[in-house]
């Protein structure tokens, strides 16, 4: 007998800005699962792009502007599609949106009509910062059939508090192995570097940001030589902040140093990634979403050869350490950051983290491919009803082997 295998995946992100939150349905298409994706901006989609695989799209909305209104359409069209899915001829519903809406739609649990309901979790909610939407996430997190989640100690984290009763994924935001990544540029390097051919080159991806440390960052530029640049790749809000980010280079004196790019297609920030020598992981320790983190940033950087320097959390320097792809630091300390990234110099001129070495770590250690045996494992098992499924126990640790 044939099961059935049809999923509708809803989403409030954007999938033409980055391509974590669809990576996840590729491996997925392979084996045969029948998908639906309701997102914004679904009909330009990075990953369909890159790897076009067989996927039924619906498109929710542009996802452009940022007005409250806007927000609460776009909340209200996935609570919609949410809604309607449970009447569709889907086997599986699977949720990877952070959208108030849709959170008191599964707090609601319309009959499930024999479906099985997935939830992926893209963030932490601080529960002194978010008491409500804390309650509404742990109500149906106890709820769902299976939960994914990005970060091996946030799982744990999650599994503890929320009283997790089903089976626990984890599926970091990573790139995988077969996604193009462009070929340096040596024209392309000296117009970044000044004209300065021994310039060490920083890459910090996000634009300027108060949990990314970039004011700390810029004053730790300051304190060193001028060989030191640093490329800053716009975020959302980058034309916002510009002003306040050119004051502060004019009052450090670094202007000359730091240059700023706006918010630009993915692929064209990797083009601009590949020419510079280190990147940058920096974060501040507001919650326990940036304490433990184990974002999409650290792959941009390794699968174009870049080793990194990230903050001494437990999350980020897991993995730099064990895997030796950069070093860790204070985020919050700009003297500490110059300090390590002298080391960081010191040490790539010496024959530490050539650029082949870190991409081989990517490939073989970092990359989503790494996961995606357990992620289809979990689905085969949700939809047969194995035995395996039914077994309720936390995710295995980073460190244990398993």
């Amino acid at each position: 007998m044939t099961i059935k295998k049809r999923l509708m995946y809803l989403t409030l992100s954007t999938l033409d800005s980055v391509p974590y939150d669809e990576l996840f349905l590729t491996p997925l298409a392979n084996q045969g699962w029948e998908i639906t994706l309701a997102a914004l901006r679904v009909q330009h989609s990075l990953v369909q792009r890159a790897c076009p695989y067989p996927c039924r799209r619906m498109d929710l909305g542009t996802g452009t502007s940022t007005s409250v209104i806007s927000r609460c359409l776009n909340e209200l069209s996935v609570a919609l599609a949410f809604m309607k899915a449970f009447l569709g001829p889907y086997d599986v519903i699977c949720v990877g949106t952070s959208g108030t809406a849709v959170r008191a739609g599964l707090f609601a649990l319309m009959p499930r009509l024999g479906k099985k309901l997935v939830y992926r979790a893209l963030e932490w909610y601080d529960p002194r910062r978010y008491p409500w939407r804390v309650r509404l996430e742990r109500a149906f997190a106890r709820k769902v059939d299976l939960h994914i989640n990005t970060e091996y100690h946030r799982a744990y984290v999650y599994w503890t508090y929320y009283h997790m009763r089903c089976p626990l994924v984890i599926l970091p935001s990573r790139l995988p192995t077969w996604w193009p990544i462009p070929a340096g540029s040596s024209e392309e390097r000296l117009r970044l570097c000044g004209g300065d051919p021994n310039a060490f080159l920083l890459v910090h991806h996000g634009g300027f940001s108060f949990k990314r440390c970039t004011q700390e960052l810029v004053e730790a530029l300051a304190m060193l030589p001028s060989r030191f640049r640093l490329v800053i790749v716009g975020g959302r809000d980058g034309a916002r902040h510009k002003p306040e980010m050119d004051q502060m280079t004019a009052r450090l004196r670094v202007s000359d140093r730091v240059i700023v790019l706006p918010r630009m297609d993915f692929q064209k920030m990797l083009e601009v990634t590949v020419n510079c020598d280190a990147g940058v992981l920096l974060y501040r320790n507001t919650d326990l979403g940036n304490f433990f983190m184990s974002p999409g940033r650290l792959t941009e950087y390794t699968a174009c050869g870049l080793p990194v320097l990230a903050s001494d959390f437990t999350g980020l320097e897991s993995l730099v350490r064990r895997f030796d792809i950069g070093l860790t630091t204070d985020g919050e300390d700009p003297e500490a950051i110059a300090q390590a990234l002298l080391q960081m110099e010191r040490e790539r001129k010496a024959g530490r983290w050539k650029s082949d070495a870190v991409r081989e770590c990517f490939r073989l250690h970092l990359a989503f491919d790494n996961f995606e045996a357990n992620l289809c494992r979990a689905f085969s098992d949700l939809i047969q009803g194995s035995p395996e499924h039914r077994k309720s126990v936390p995710p295995a640790c980073p460190w244990s082997g398993r």
